[in-house]
């Protein structure tokens, strides 16, 4: 890219200075211009420019009176046969300031319009130098904007990625969660599961050992009763073989007696008939 910020660029020259100082550059015919397609254009038309501002109407007749005058005049003397005779060259009687001030002025249009066409030219090269830099300028604003365009596409795709792994991580870390849950949750129910099996296991062990010990006590108090009624029993059996043995050995004793008495009565009622009333008295005694 061109600069034109440094004033000792030759770009960067005026013109007015150029034609005011008459530098070297524009006195020197080998100075090498650079110049784009329109100014070799111009410096193709120039020529014909500067030949057609040469061959103006009062350039023209100056310069045709003044090469007649130069024919016509009779300043010069006819030549002589001698060769080397110095007194016999030609010796000029017309002015030669009017010559020099005519070259003067020929060559100070000459100057000008050659500062002329430097000055078109510089302006064509200013105004080219201008075109490249606006068509630069422009390259390099749409070359940002393509940038800027890209680092904002760059930017919405990082932003798009860094959305996209954030929302695979929170899927990731919800379906996580959702996994843990689940497996805490059957966790949960296999150990409410072994729990309710182990108190169902426990409870039946219970209902079979408060079984076995209903049973016991109803054996044992069966047993108990058992032994207390066949206790009973035994102490009636006993009792009753008591009373009857009491009774018997009463009955026997009142049979000795009865036998005795009746013994006594007969012995009595054989002895005597006063007895009799005595027996009567003893059996109504044993009847009793």
């Amino acid at each position: 890219m061109y600069s034109n910020d440094n004033p000792s660029h030759p770009d960067n020259e005026d013109p007015l200075d150029e034609k005011s100082s008459n530098s070297p550059q524009s006195k020197n015919p080998n100075v090498n211009f650079v110049s784009s397609p329109e100014q070799t254009e111009s410096k193709t038309k120039s020529p014909n420019k500067n030949s057609a501002e040469k061959s103006s109407p009062g350039s023209g007749q100056k310069k045709n009176k003044s090469s007649q005058d130069f024919n016509n005049s009779k300043s010069f003397s006819s030549p002589s046969k001698s060769r080397f005779d110095h007194s016999l060259l030609p010796v000029s009687n017309f002015d030669m300031s009017s010559y020099q001030a005519d070259i003067s002025r020929f060559q100070s249009q000459q100057k000008k319009d050659e500062m002329a066409e430097k000055k078109i030219m510089w302006d064509e090269w200013v105004n080219a130098k201008k075109c490249m830099k606006n068509e630069e300028i422009k390259e390099i604003m749409a070359h940002e904007v393509e940038m800027t365009t890209q680092k904002l596409e760059l930017k919405k795709m990082m932003e798009d990625i860094e959305k996209n792994k954030k929302w695979v991580e929170r899927k990731d870390k919800d379906e996580e969660f959702l996994a843990l849950k689940e497996a805490k949750e059957k966790l949960i129910k296999k150990e409410k599961k072994k729990d309710a099996d182990f108190m169902r296991i426990e409870r039946e062990k219970n209902a079979y050992k408060q079984k076995i010990l209903e049973e016991n006590k109803e054996r044992i108090r069966i047993d108990q009763e058992e032994k207390r009624k066949y206790f009973l029993e035994s102490l009636a059996a006993a009792k009753r073989m008591k009373e009857e043995e009491q009774a018997r050995l009463k009955k026997e004793i009142q049979f000795e007696q009865a036998q005795e008495m009746f013994g006594r009565r007969e012995l009595i009622f054989q002895n005597s008939l006063g007895q009799k009333s005595c027996l009567e008295k003893v059996g109504m005694l044993l009847s009793n």
